[in-house]
This record gives structure tokens, C-alpha cells and sequence, in this order.
């Protein structure tokens, strides 16, 4: 099973998050020709965006995967419907988003419909085809096929990012013409599977079933609102705390570098959910037992590597970052990588309530997590500086995979017991330990990260039987 499931994580890392890998690698390039101001600018535009993009799908992109195993024989049915439907949306949602977007920026007018165009089109006529299509050839186990099209798309726009940074100096405009360009490319080869496999929009809206669909999706929209509290707001409060845009920049750059990490985290929530989901609807204990087994396991190979990758963060940046002010800044990125940890747990738990549709409470609890963000944020940015927007977000992301375990909703439907408190207690302690060594020689590090590794392979040898389990 994790045999498996590695593969395809690895496949989902390398393929559907190339533009981000890539962009990882020609940052010693770019870098030279950007400026904390030019990441200032990118952050304050995509935080803005990010206000409405929890209402984006409502909430029905994340009913794909149960309806597929629910109902095999007619899924297609219902992604036609579901997919027709947000279609015709989209055209509602960009019409507000490009309104927002026009009245907020603090840009000139040609600017402004520049960036709006280039983020507005590809959510009308694009986004759709591509989680449809990407999701279909998941769900089929088709890992190498989402890996290609997105490593092909990935390399068109990382092409872009060096043509149009690096040689035609348009600074942050340039992220914004590489993501369009690549975004199409992507929509080229998945609206053509989706056709071959006759899934395609059906524009009439049988309201009853609709309502049905609403019902069960709606509550994930507070739920992503709570995400983009989460990750995006702490650059808004920034700015109408009139913190310069330097300063926005410098921030957004450790966290965005230290993000990257999320490249692993995303592809192991797409690979694993259907192992999930197969082991959940057996109904079979032993199976909840094995789901409870892959958890713990995975958990401690992410603190593992966690550490081990934060713990040499400030050589990577030296090496990466050809630029002095920003390289200053991978404290921010420790919290960050360390911040992800809380994954794995949070994984079985969303699967778990998905499946079993309880999913009514969960917005709740990212929403309070996200508003605790955005408090703490206002209330000690001005007192100790950006720096602690990394900490308030560490603090929320706990709260935000922790609670659902708590809730009576959730106790009422449990099964096996994953001791979140545990992961908590030794996540926060292993974060505190990798900053306070942070400056430490090259030598203590490696032999540290030579014994974590160590332990990790004994850890997996004692557990192969997993490796190979179907």
C-alpha cells in the first residue's frame, strides 16, 4: 500500500507541482532581476484575489471523489451536472472577483485590467476543465498522465517566468503571464480527455438534485474562507496596517520558500485520498485499523524531514537566493516547513467526515482558526513585527487540524483514536529545537540529519509489511 502510495505521491510532487519545483530551481536567476518590492506587489494582488476564491467552486470540486466511489455507475452523470453548473457560475464569480479586484488594488487603472484579465479568463473558460480533468485521471490511478500534462504546462511557464522576468524586466507581471499561458496549456490536453471520456457540461440544472449537492458542499465554503484567513490574510493586515510594502515583500518571499514544502503535502492529500476512502468504506475494522497504522506512520516521517529539511534552511538560501535582504529571511521559512506537519492527521480526519457526510461542523473550526489568525495578528504585528505572522499562522494551522477531533459530531462517528494532542506536544517541541539550532556548523548538522535519517529507515524497514500491502 504505501509502496503505492509513495509512487504516486511522488508522481503528483513531480508532475502537477512542477511550476513550483522549476520555480524553486531558476530563483538564483530570477531573483537578480526582482525585488522585495516586486514580491510586495504579488502578494498584496494574490491576498486579494484569495478573498473570494472559497466561493469559487462552493464547494462541489470537493465532491468528485466521493460520488465516484458512492456511485461508480453513474458518476459521470453527476460531474456533468456539477460541472455544467460551474460553468455557468464562473461567469458570476469573475464578474465580482474583477469588480473587487478593481476597486482594491492600489495600482493604476491599465495595470489593474491588466492583472484582471490575466487572473479572470483562465477561472471562466479554463479552471474548471482542469480540476475536473486532473481529479478524473487521479481517481483512475492515471498518476504518470496528471504528472505529464502538468510537468508539460509546468515548463511552458517556467519558460515564461525566465522570458518575462529575466529578459523583458516586467517584474511581477511576469507570474501573472506565465500562469495564464501555463494554466491554457493545461486546459488543451484535459478538456480533450474529458471529451474522449464523454464528460462534458450539461447546462441544464435539475434543481433538486442541485439543492441536494449545496447542501452537502456548502459548508466547505467557511471552511476554505478559513484556509485563505490562514494562509493569504496576514498580508492584508499587513497593508491596512500601512507595514511597507518591502516589508510585505520580505515576509511573503521566506514564507512562499518555506510554502514549497506544501508541493509534498498537496500531492500526498491527492494520492492518499482514495486509499482513504477504499479502507473507510469497507466498513471493516481491521481496514480502519490499517488507515490508523499508514497515519502514524507517514506522521512521523513528515516531522522526520520536516526537521531535517528546516534544520538547513539558511545554507539553502545562500545558495538559492541571489539576493541579500531575502535571504535574511529563511527564520520565516522554518516556521513555516515545521507548520506542515500537521498534515497526515488532518488527512484521515477530512476523509473520514467526507465519507461518512458530516462535514456540516468543519467549516466552523477553519473559519474560527482563521479569524484566531487574523486577531493575533492584528493585535502583535505592530508590537514585534512581520516575523510573527509565521507564529499566529503555526498557532491557527494546530488549532484548525486538532479541533475536528474534539468535536461531538466527530466523537459520535469515531472509530479508531489517532491522539492528536500527542503529534501537537511533539510537532511544537521538535520546532522549537530546529530554530534554536538553526545557525549551528555544517558538520553537527549533518551528523544530526544523518541519524534522523537513520531512524527513519529503521522505522520503515520495521513497518515493510505496509509497503507491500494492497
Amino acid at each position: 500500500m504505501l509502496r503505492k502510495l509513495f509512487k504516486e505521491t511522488t508522481l503528483y510532487s513531480l508532475g502537477p507541482q512542477v511550476p513550483k519545483i522549476a520555480g524553486f530551481f531558476i530563483l538564483p536567476i530570477i531573483t537578480r532581476d526582482l525585488t522585495a518590492f516586486d514580491y510586495g506587489i504579488a502578494a498584496l494582488v494574490s491576498a486579494y484575489i484569495g478573498v473570494l476564491v472559497a466561493f469559487k467552486s462552493l464547494g462541489l470540486s470537493e465532491l468528485f471523489t466521493t460520488y465516484y466511489y458512492k456511485h461508480p455507475v453513474y458518476y459521470k452523470l453527476i460531474w456533468r451536472h456539477l460541472l455544467g453548473f460551474l460553468v455557468s457560475y464562473a461567469f458570476i464569480f469573475s464578474f465580482i472577483q474583477a469588480m473587487l479586484l478593481f476597486v482594491i488594488l492600489p495600482l493604476d487603472s491599465v495595470t489593474k485590467l491588466q492583472i484582471i484579465a490575466l487572473n479572470v479568463v483562465p477561472v471562466i473558460f479554463f479552471e474548471n476543465i482542469n480540476v475536473f480533468g486532473s481529479r478524473f485521471l487521479q481517481l483512475q490511478h492515471k498518476a504518470l498522465g496528471v504528472a505529464s500534462i502538468s510537468a508539460i504546462s509546468g515548463l511552458v511557464a517556467v519558460g515564461c517566468n525566465l522570458y518575462t522576468i529575466s529578459y523583458l524586466k516586467l517584474g511581477y507581471m511576469g507570474w501573472f503571464i506565465s500562469t495564464f499561458i501555463g494554466t491554457m496549456v493545461q486546459f488543451v490536453f484535459f478538456s480533450s480527455i474529458l471529451y474522449k471520456n464523454q464528460i462534458t457540461p450539461i447546462p441544464i440544472f435539475r434543481y433538486k438534485y442541485l439543492k441536494r449537492y449545496l447542501h452537502i458542499s456548502l459548508p466547505f465554503v467557511p471552511n476554505k474562507y478559513g484556509h485563505y484567513l490562514l494562509n493569504s490574510s496576514d498580508r492584508i493586515v499587513m497593508d491596512l496596517m500601512q507595514v511597507s510594502t518591502f516589508n510585505i515583500g520580505r515576509y511573503n518571499f521566506g514564507y512562499n520558500l518555506g510554502n514549497y514544502v506544501q508541493i509534498i503535502v498537496t500531492s500526498l492529500g491527492i494520492a492518499i485520498s482514495p486509499f482513504y476512502l477504499k479502507l473507510i468504506s469497507s466498513g471493516d475494522k481491521k481496514d480502519l485499523r490499517t488507515a490508523k497504522e499508514v497515519t502514524n506512520l507517514i506522521q512521523i516521517i513528515f516531522v522526520i524531514l520536516s526537521f531535517t529539511g528546516a534544520l538547513w534552511l539558511r545554507e539553502v538560501f545562500d545558495i538559492l537566493v541571489s539576493n541579500d535582504e531575502l535571504s535574511k529571511t529563511y527564520n520565516i521559512a522554518i516556521i513555516i516547513v515545521m507548520m506542515q506537519n500537521y498534515a497526515p492527521i488532518r488527512f484521515f480526519f477530512t476523509n473520514f467526515i467526507v465519507y461518512h457526510e458530516k462535514t456540516r461542523f468543519l467549516w466552523k473550526i477553519t473559519l474560527i482558526g482563521g479569524i484566531i489568525n487574523v486577531v493575533l495578528n492584528v493585535l502583535l504585528i505592530p508590537k514585534f513585527g512581520v516575523f510573527v505572522a509565521a507564529i499566529t499562522t503555526f498557532v491557527a494551522m494546530f488549532y484548525i487540524s486538532m479541533a475536528g477531533f474534539y468535536h461531538p459530531e466527530y466523537r459520535k462517528i469515531k472509530q479508531i483514536e489517532l491522539r492528536p494532542m500527542f503529534w501537537f506536544f511533539l510537532v511544537s517541541i521538535m520546532t522549537v529545537l530546529v530554530y534554536v539550532i538553526r545557525d549551528i556548523g555544517v558538520p553537527i548538522k549533518l551528523a544530526i540529519s544523518l541519524l534522523l535519517l537513520g531512524l527513519m529507515g529503521t522505522l520503515l524497514y520495521k513497518k515493510r509489511n505496509l509497503l507491500v500491502k494492497e
